[in-house]
């Protein structure tokens, strides 16, 4: 990998593919330029046309880019990067149509900023990415927080860097830990990073959306529900596996672990807990974080907020509570008149409360299909099982067949 004045460079790499018997050759230029400047990677897809090209910046040298066995310490890792990176191009994942061009955006009336927290394996990663970017909008931009926690080498970062325009990696990271105040403040900060550097690519974000690296989407149309209601912030009475993803309240001196933990941390009791004319609330709101969402301006005020209060940032290695289930349903609760109709759910049902590890706890395939079938306003699922070598119910391979025939209307279509 090598550079060319002010800090640009430009990366390609070439793949043979065979689709039945035809050998087809995609060359891929990656184009970075310094300075903050916006990614292009637009793959020209011509109907009846076996050759995609991508376009070229003639004022920048063409250059190879390669992925050194060494960085990674062993030969299987670097094999195995290079398989995931030729199965992204084999999926059409580099088509302009799922890309979107950010460095010329069309500016829409609304635009979502996605956060996900990732700590996984590679295999993993480019898994979920590439089930986001087939059914988000080509306008959505995905900001993730890589955990410090996790051992990545600078040659994954810098893959994940350009797996596409629409993903923007958090330089800034921190060790994250399930149950704790950590996975707060990593969206937090993956939010003031998307805030920072959306001007440079004259990007303004109209809604936030949390998701967590165990969910998965099947289906689009998840940024017009969100433009819709603004705020998962709807109530409803009654349980039934998909009333998780509405929002319900508690009282703030609830005795229960995560209400009383969460209510430890002083932010929370002091500042999120009160109304904007300085009366304090003796409810809070809870939302389970997986596909929650709020307007931007809403987001904007509470980081500020927790910018201004001392110490806030840091107090949260101190709490062992689901501060993400809290803190964005009760700070916009307590300003629903700027929280937009208010009245959605999440979108990704949490249909099973487990991390995902446990194989036997991710929903099957039948389940699924019931839930896209008679469910049209739930747009994804949690939890899939980080496991790779187990697939009890199919589901792994159900999920990725679905993203892949996505992928592929969204390419050839």
């Amino acid at each position: 990998m090598s550079t060319t004045g002010r800090g640009q460079w430009m990366a390609q790499a070439t793949f043979n593919i065979c689709l039945g018997g035809i050998v087809v050759t995609i060359v891929l230029v990656v184009n970075w330029l310094g300075n903050a400047a916006a990614l292009e990677d637009d793959l020209l897809v011509q109907k009846g046309s076996l050759q995609g090209s991508f376009t070229e910046a003639s004022s920048v040298e063409r250059r190879s880019i390669s992925f050194d066995a060494g960085d990674r310490g062993d030969k299987s890792g670097h094999n195995e990067l290079s398989l995931e990176y030729t199965s992204i191009e084999r999926d059409g994942i580099l088509c302009s149509s799922v890309h979107g061009n950010i460095s010329k955006p069309s500016k829409p009336a609304s635009r979502l900023l996605l956060s996900l927290l990732m700590y996984e394996e590679m295999w993993y990663i480019t898994s979920l990415l590439k089930n986001l970017l087939a059914f988000t909008s080509n306008q959505t931009i995905i900001v993730i927080h890589m955990s410090q926690g996790s051992n990545y080498t600078t040659t994954e970062l810098e893959f994940l860097k350009h797996f596409s325009p629409r993903i923007w990696i958090n330089p800034e990271r921190i060790v994250t830990r399930a149950f704790h105040g950590s996975l707060f403040r990593a969206h937090m900060l993956n939010l003031d990073h998307a805030l920072r550097i959306g001007p440079t690519h004259s990007i303004s974000f109209t809604h936030l959306m949390i998701c967590s690296s165990n969910s998965r989407l099947f289906r689009a149309g998840l940024e017009q529900y969100i433009f819709k209601h603004d705020s998962s912030l709807g109530i409803k009475d009654g349980r039934s596996p998909y009333d998780f993803g509405f929002a319900f309240h508690k009282r703030a001196d609830d005795p229960g672990r995560w209400v009383h933990r969460a209510m430890r941390w002083t932010p929370l009791r002091s500042v999120i807990t009160t109304f904007p004319n300085g009366t304090k609330s003796m409810l809070i709101t809870k939302v389970r974080p997986t596909g929650s969402f709020y307007p931007m301006q809403l987001m904007k005020d509470l980081l500020e907020a927790l910018n201004n209060f001392d110490g806030a940032w840091e107090s949260t290695n101190r709490v062992y509570s689901i501060l993400e289930e809290f803190v964005w349903a009760t700070w916009s609760d307590l300003r629903r008149e700027r929280a937009g109709r208010a009245d959605g759910h999440t979108v990704i049902a949490s249909m099973t409360m487990s991390s995902g590890k446990n194989e036997s706890w991710t929903p099957t395939p039948e389940q699924l299909k019931s839930l896209i079938a008679h469910q049209k306003e739930w747009f994804g699922f949690k939890a899939l099982s980080r496991r790779k070598d187990i697939d009890i119910h199919g589901t792994r391979e159900f999920v990725e067949n679905i993203t892949r025939s996505r992928l592929n209307s969204l390419c050839m279509g």
